[in-house]
């Protein structure tokens, strides 16, 4: 397998991510939007987006900071937000139920 680089194989994966790619900028500017007008600058926005995993608890981060949660209360919002992967998960056990340590990617 080689591992130069390949113009038209660059040129055809640009392609189809260009649809996802403008996605992430109109999501990112209402991020940025939704952020300044709660008064928080771009040190904020570029710290939540390095840290935060869940994207849309992004959002939800936003108003809990403006609104004064606690640290605990953060916390505990994040790990029931995030608590949806669990279940997202469940679908995918029969497919990769038997597949050991090693899984398909």
């Amino acid at each position: 397998m080689s591992t130069r680089f390949n113009r038209r194989t660059f040129d055809l994966a640009f392609i189809k991510t260009v649809p996802v790619m403008a996605e992430y900028i109109v999501l990112g500017m209402g991020f940025g939007i939704l952020l300044a007008g709660n008064g928080y600058g771009p040190l904020w926005a570029f710290l939540m987006s390095a840290l935060i995993y869940a994207g849309s608890m992004q959002y939800v981060g936003v108003g809990l900071i403006a609104g004064g949660a606690s640290l605990l209360s953060t916390f505990m919002t994040t790990l029931i937000f995030n608590a949806r992967h669990l279940f997202y998960s469940i679908s995918m056990i029969d497919l990769y139920g038997d597949a050991g340590r090693k899984k398909r990617i």
